[in-house]
């Protein structure tokens, strides 16, 4: 197997582990070992009313057992509690038959260390067997195993062959693609007046150098900008106008998907729908026509923008569902892409888990801040020019918790996302945290702090 079928296939692991909870984890737990150790380990299901006699699997060449804990979020104190409940219960049922008992979990960040004490001491206490954990990475050790078989029967084949294939394309200069990822950084920052200026040079110099796509292209980051500031909304709907009408008649070539995908969202703020998902749906069969999983990455990600699943479960499942075939995509670009590439599959990954937060909301709250606090890691590893995402993420994490009355968590979060607002200057940030902090507060009944946030808020949006 090659390297980039191997890495697309633990992408697809780390995914389902992040993703997997209670049964749908022991699902994924056993059909893992079953398929690492044929015709040795020996999953174990309940059974009527004496249920599964506290074994959810067995590995008879080393003699070890194990016990399965895949809660929506780790608890230190409900992990111990299984612990000593499962070890106890197991025992006499087990205690001939095993050297290893493993406690499996779902936590990716490691256990917290009164669950780590309470394995010790078991083990201390019950001299000569063996107490240990597995996580992510002793679970990944035995994916690893894996035939290439296996993992076709587990997650098929990669999307696109495991290769992309190489594409034709107006090749940037290194003037142009500067100007380029100069204009995105500011853009990501949402510094306004430097991306509009900065937009404008990568026109201007889209223009001499006879490039017609990327001159488009600059055009419809312009317009986005525009639209989603509000601030000159009919210049910007005048510009989107043009823009969608020389689409038409612009030889986008490789550039296709990328520039269907622009107009498509230009139609979603604009409301018009049905011509968002047209437009979005041209984009991601063309990607997969060119093999860009990239592309067809964030094709599928806009297209599930467009569902709204507060209109019901269906909605939400259908959502879900092009996230992880977004998902997928990435996974594709990740494992075969360049430097470059890989970037962009990453900031794939985290508007994943943010979608997912999104969706999940406060019916599943657990899953949700999960998926806040993996899109914050993803962040964090890509630097400073993601820091205004970092900052969001801790805002709508605080917002949900806020909901959930956590109240301290919520207001550790609103604490990061204004440290970040502030030293990147964006005040409008700031102000949501002075105001969701009053929020907050009230929620309490210190209305003294309340009012302090308030007037903070206010005084910001002054200026």
């Amino acid at each position: 197997m090659d390297e980039q079928t191997k890495t697309f296939y633990e992408l697809r692991f780390r995914n389902r582990f992040l993703e997997s909870k209670a049964t749908a984890f022991q699902d994924l737990f056993v059909a893992i070992m079953a398929k690492a150790h044929p015709g040795d380990f020996i999953p174990c299901r309940p059974w009527g009313n004496i249920g599964d006699r506290k074994n959810d699997g067995y590995l008879k060449s080393e003699r070890t057992l194990f016990q399965v804990y895949a809660p929506n979020e780790m608890r230190a104190a409900d992990a111990v509690t299984k612990i000593e409940r499962d070890f106890a219960e197991a025992l006499p049922h087990w205690r001939n038959y095993f050297d290893t008992w493993v406690f499996v979990h779902n936590s990716d960040g490691g256990l917290p260390p009164g669950v780590i004490a309470k394995l010790l001491e078991i083990e201390q206490a019950h001299t000569p067997i063996r107490i240990t954990q597995w996580g992510f990475d002793e679970l990944l050790l035995r994916f690893q195993r894996l035939s290439a078989e296996a993992l076709r029967s587990l997650y098929g084949s990669p999307p696109s062959g495991g290769k992309i294939k190489e594409r034709s394309k107006q090749e940037l200069s290194p003037l142009l693609k500067s100007k380029r990822e100069q204009a995105r950084a500011a853009s990501r920052k949402r510094d306004i007046e430097s991306a509009l200026g900065l937009w404008e040079e990568v026109r201007q110099q889209a223009e001499k150098e006879g490039n017609k796509a990327e001159e488009l292209n600059a055009r419809l980051q312009v317009v986005l900008i525009l639209l989603r500031d509000e601030r000159n909304l009919p210049e910007a709907l005048k510009l989107a106008d043009n823009c969608l009408q020389e689409a038409t008649s612009v030889e986008l070539d490789a550039d296709r998907s990328r520039m269907l995908q622009l107009v498509g969202e230009v139609h979603r703020i604009k409301g018009n729908r049905d011509q968002a998902r047209g437009f979005l749906t041209s984009a991601l069969e063309h990607a997969r026509s060119a093999t860009s999983p990239l592309d067809e990455g964030f094709a599928l990600l806009s297209l599930s923008g467009l569902e709204k699943p507060e209109r019901g479960r269906a909605d939400s499942e259908k959502a879900l569902e092009l996230v992880d075939l977004a998902y997928n995509a990435f996974s594709v670009a990740y494992a075969s892409g360049d430097k470059e590439q890989q970037t962009s599959a990453k900031d794939g990954f985290a508007q994943c888990h943010i979608w997912r937060a999104e969706i999940f909301g406060y019916p599943r709250p657990d899953d949700a801040v999960a998926e806040w606090t993996r899109a914050l890691t993803l962040y964090k590893e890509l630097g400073e020019d993601w820091e205004l995402c970092t900052a969001d993420t801790f805002l709508d994490r605080a917002r949900l918790r806020a909901g959930l009355k956590e109240v301290k968590l919520s207001a550790s979060d609103l604490d990061h996302a204004a440290k970040i607002y502030h030293g990147l200057g964006y005040t409008i940030g700031l102000a949501k945290c002075y105001l969701q902090a009053g929020e907050l507060a009230d929620s309490i009944g210190e209305r003294v702090k309340a009012a302090d946030h308030y007037k903070q808020a206010g005084a910001i949006v002054a200026t």
